[in-house]
């Protein structure tokens, strides 16, 4: 039979985990997951950002085109501030002569909805800045001498309707309205 001290020696050359080591490697590897979660939702957020701000430039630089296509059409522009006649303005009114007469188009800044409207020649108002976007401010500028057609600035800021930042972004553009013939 074997004797009680036998049976009551420890083995020391034994290996494994023992459950401080476990508790040791799972704070760890914790501590590392939110580490890396916090950078992941950071990378997440800023990449979000920038898809709005592209998509934010990308949609004024085209309400800008339109805006432009326009004004190379006319043959005359006044600025109007108030309805009275100035250099800088909300207000843009544009006209081509045409066989049947003067066909007028004129552009108006809301400030009180945040949107810039267009009436068409044909007395048609249409709401002409992009849905998703908040104009904040919105000024045509002569840069023209006083005896000469308007060289006209346009200057369009906003920002997005989704991001909680909602960081500005501005579109400008300069357009020479030219004397064209009297027929179209």
């Amino acid at each position: 039979m074997r004797k009680l001290s036998n049976l009551l020696h420890i083995n020391t050359n034994q290996k494994g985990v023992t459950l401080i080591e476990l508790v040791v490697y799972i704070a760890l590897t914790a501590l590392l997951l939110v580490v890396n979660l916090g950078v992941l939702v950071n990378i997440l957020r800023v990449r979000a950002e920038t898809i709005e701000m592209q998509d934010l430039d990308f949609a004024l630089n085209n309400f800008s085109i339109a805006i432009t296509q326009d004004l190379r059409w006319a043959d005359t522009g006044v600025i109007k501030d108030g309805g009275v006649e100035a250099e800088v303005g909300s207000t843009l009114e544009i006209s081509k002569k045409t066989m049947s007469g003067t066909d007028t188009i004129i552009y108006q800044y809301d400030s009180a909805n945040e949107i810039v409207t267009k009436t068409e020649p044909s007395g048609d108002i249409y709401t002409v800045s992009p849905a998703d976007i908040v104009i904040t401010d919105f000024e045509f500028e002569n840069l023209a001498p006083a005896d000469g057609n308007p060289s006209i600035k346009v200057t369009i800021e906003g920002h997005g309707t989704t991001s909680i930042r909602q960081t500005p972004a501005t579109a400008t553009t300069t357009v020479s309205i030219r004397n064209k013939s009297a027929t179209p």
